[in-house]
């Protein structure tokens, strides 16, 4: 399923290439999205997603979390435009992350949600929440938290 949603046109023109990564970066951010949409988050990312991974390995709910993945891509794109998570240079994972599961939660997408982004680019708790010790619990919840605050409240 995930390589499936992975050739997800909008998704591709959000991640900024057609063809898939190598390395599985694309991959990666989407399991990223799915745990921290549904998972308490805890050190390590790697070991978080993994265990997300066995968890769902099997799981009935396949359908559900397509609809799930394109409908957020789909809202970002629409509201962010086609290059929302690259901040500085390449897609930023600690923006994806944060953003995404925030428009996965809230479906009513506010129509200054645009500048509202901008305003949460800018804000400076957010910036270091972005930029340094990106995978500590603390600095994961915060991002969260702040980007539904910012986006939607």
């Amino acid at each position: 399923m995930l390589f499936e949603i992975n050739g997800y046109d909008k998704w591709r023109h959000i991640f900024g290439t057609t063809k898939a990564d190598a390395r599985l970066r694309d991959i990666e951010l989407i399991t990223r999205f799915f745990a921290l949409n549904e998972m308490k988050y805890s050190k390590p990312m790697k070991e978080f997603l993994n265990t997300f991974m066995g968890k769902h390995q099997w799981d009935s709910k396949i359908e559900g979390y397509k609809t799930l993945f394109t409908g957020t891509v789909d809202s970002v794109y629409k509201a962010l435009g086609t290059k929302p998570f690259n901040v500085k240079r390449g897609i930023n994972a600690a923006v994806f992350d944060s953003v995404m599961v925030a428009f996965a939660k809230n479906t009513k997408i506010p129509r200054d949600v645009g500048q509202r982004y901008k305003k949460l680019l800018a804000n400076k708790s957010y910036d270091d929440a972005i930029k340094a010790h990106t995978t500590d619990v603390d600095t994961v919840k915060q991002r969260l938290e702040l980007a539904e605050e910012v986006l939607f409240h």
